[in-house]
């Protein structure tokens, strides 16, 4: 599969950005507070192992759920919303938020049972018969038989599907699909169960509702996210994998609804890999997952049928073969070993194939159809040292040939003539010392000016994972390679797949997944300027996170402050530099946010005017005036 690119768009980009103006925020930014009843539910203190994985999960969870703009949206004014988030005891609280009544106190909307110590292994919901599952031999287990998952619980998490949708996780075994009634604010809730599913210790990650084709059905997708040794995975892990301490399991299920309302599952699917997950998502129509990570992953189950097996992960494909090319013939160089004479080799050669084979054996040691058509009596071979070299005449001379053979799965390496390599290379060097540039012309950069925070640890990719792609090797996969490429955010949308928001230079780049029938599979949305070496400064950041319509983004500190950055907007007015006489109309301002409470943030949400924050005892909401003058 081939990669793709992804491609910044030049109008969105600010070069002559001037910087943040930190502003007073009194008239500004308005504060409300509530008390969370009982306090946020408790991070798992009994874990008889940890890993990285398992660590930064617990690490960057965040409390705080709230719906998407265009589900839970007020008729009145567009700006009212809930925040919800769980407490000790599992209940479900909600916090609504409107300009007239504020913030309102919690008010419980469903009860989870968190009492559970011991979290379970994932489970299969659908045990295909074409896969052999892996025993359980290797992990601890109850008196009752339950298979105990060695790192601990998780958190729980939420995810709303549709209008009156919505999936959680408990973190121990549980997943429940939800029918929440209608939520807009101030409207009596009325949630109840109406499927449930024991998958093991997992984190929601993702939910959508989709229509599915042909019938008047609705399917449900739902992404899950859980860590495990590689011997407690449901299937046998990859070889690549086995030896690793912890894995990401990420398992797609696919939930129909029937016309009694009852759900059942139709579709699962596992994923598999050893690196953290920044970006887990599904694309517009739930046809693949869209993931940002450091190493690709690997399909591992599938229930509709068998996965095709291929080379392992990092393996390279040998070239069968090596060739030579000038502007009017091509030469074939092959290895045999066996052979030591022109009259032990058969080697036929026409306009348009090619076949080398041994006289004493049937099987060819390479045949194919020519990549273009060739003179077959102008060809000549060679036999030496269990080499086999055939040189042939092109049948159009100045034909450049990208490879010998149309197919592809017949590789060869072209070796080329030292003239040719210096051609290649000649745009990237000079006749003069210093690339003929005057000694006034300043450098693009001072490496100087570089900082170890501006460097990220390993490269990251991005990995789409297509539903019909029944093959385990990730290398088939669409990708891009990013490279040295620092992930920063990921942005809530309304009705469509998270963004993500990737460093770009200095600044940070907000993408959007499209449709895979889309001319671009991601698109450029918006740019937070100089975003990128921002971020980089804030050593003690903890979440960063910005609203759907990307007016500002916030970085908040793991205790007490939120740094909010906001979109240039105009003055009313011209402001002039005095030193360099530069004028400027537009002015994008900088917020701190300063929490009463030096107790550790546990959860983050933005919305367009509104921040709002969660400790362990307490919640507070910031709503921002950012148009004011």
């Amino acid at each position: 599969m081939l990669p793709f690119n992804l491609v910044p768009d030049k109008h969105l980009l600010l070069p002559d950005f001037d910087g943040y103006k930190l502003s007073n925020s009194s008239g500004i930014v308005t504060s409300y507070a509530k008390s969370l009843l009982e306090g946020l539910c408790p991070k798992s203190s009994k874990e008889e192992y940890t890993s990285y994985l398992k660590t930064r999960l617990d690490a960057l969870h965040n409390c705080l759920f709230t719906d998407t703009p265009d589900i839970n949206k007020d008729s009145s004014d567009g700006s009212s919303c809930t925040i919800y988030c769980f407490n000790k005891k599992g209940h479900l609280l909600a916090f609504d938020w409107s300009p007239v009544t504020h913030l309102d106190a919690g008010r419980v909307v469903w009860q989870a049972d968190l009492s559970q110590d011991a979290p379970s292994t994932p489970k299969l919901q659908l045990k295909a018969p074409h896969l052999p599952i892996a025993g359980a031999e290797n992990s601890d287990a109850t008196q009752d038989g339950t298979v105990i998952n060695l790192f601990g619980t998780l958190q729980p998490t939420l995810k709303f599907a549709s209008s009156n949708l919505a999936v959680m996780a408990d973190g121990r075994s549980k997943v429940f699909v939800l029918n929440t009634g209608d939520r807009t604010p101030q409207s009596p809730h009325t949630w109840h169960t109406v499927h449930e599913l024991t998958l093991g210790a997992c984190e929601v990650h993702d939910a959508r509702v989709v229509d599915k084709p042909g019938s008047s059905d609705q399917e449900v997708h739902v992404l899950l996210v859980a860590v495990v040794p590689p011997s407690a995975l449901p299937v046998d892990p990859p070889p690549a994998l086995s030896a690793v301490p912890s894995l990401h399991l990420v398992t797609w299920l696919t939930l129909t609804s029937s016309n009694n309302g009852e759900y059942h599952v139709t579709q699962e699917r596992l994923y598999c890999g050893s690196s953290a997950l920044q970006y887990c998502q599904f694309d517009p129509a739930c046809s693949a997952v869209v993931l940002l990570t450091h190493q690709l992953y690997c399909a591992v189950y599938n229930s509709s049928g068998p996965l095709t097996l291929s080379e392992p992960v990092g393996t390279k494909k040998e070239p069968l073969f090596m060739f030579m090319q000038t502007e009017d013939d091509v030469t074939v160089q092959i290895s045999a070993p066996e052979c030591s004479s022109s009259s032990s080799m058969s080697i036929s050669v026409t306009r348009l194939d090619l076949s080398i084979a041994r006289r004493d054996d049937a099987r060819a040691i390479l045949q194919g159809n020519f990549l273009h058509p060739v003179l077959p009596d102008t060809a000549t071979w060679t036999v030496d040292k269990g080499r086999v070299e055939v040189t042939v005449c092109k049948a159009t001379p100045g034909t450049k040939w990208t490879r010998v053979f149309q197919d592809e799965q017949l590789v060869g390496e072209e070796l080329l003539p030292d003239e040719d390599n210096n051609d290649r290379l000649a745009h990237l060097t000079s006749d003069t010392w210093g690339g003929g540039c005057d000694a006034e012309d300043k450098p693009s950069f001072n490496p100087g000016q570089l900082e170890s925070c501006d460097d990220a640890d390993t490269d990251l990719v991005l990995q789409v994972l297509e539903a019909g792609d029944s093959s385990a090797s990730p290398e088939n996969s669409p990708r891009a390679l990013l490279g040295n490429t620092q992930y920063l955010a990921t942005l809530s949308c309304s009705g469509s797949p998270a963004q993500f928001c990737l460093r770009h230079d200095v600044d940070g780049l907000v993408w959007r997944t499209n449709d895979q029938r889309s001319s671009e599979r991601f698109s450029h949305t918006a740019t937070f300027n100089a975003f990128g070496y921002v971020k980089a400064s804030k050593t003690m950041a903890k979440y960063t996170s910005a609203p759907h319509d990307c007016s500002y983004v916030c970085v908040c500190d793991v205790r007490s402050h939120v740094y909010v950055f906001c979109q240039p907007l105009p003055l009313g007015g011209e402001l002039k530099n005095r030193r360099t006489g530069r004028v400027t109309s537009k002015v994008a301002r900088q917020f701190l946010l300063s929490l009463p409470s030096h107790d550790e943030i546990q959860g983050l949400v933005t919305l367009p005017g509104l921040v709002v924050v969660c400790t362990r005892e307490q919640i507070f909401a910031y709503a921002l005036a950012l148009h004011e003058k």
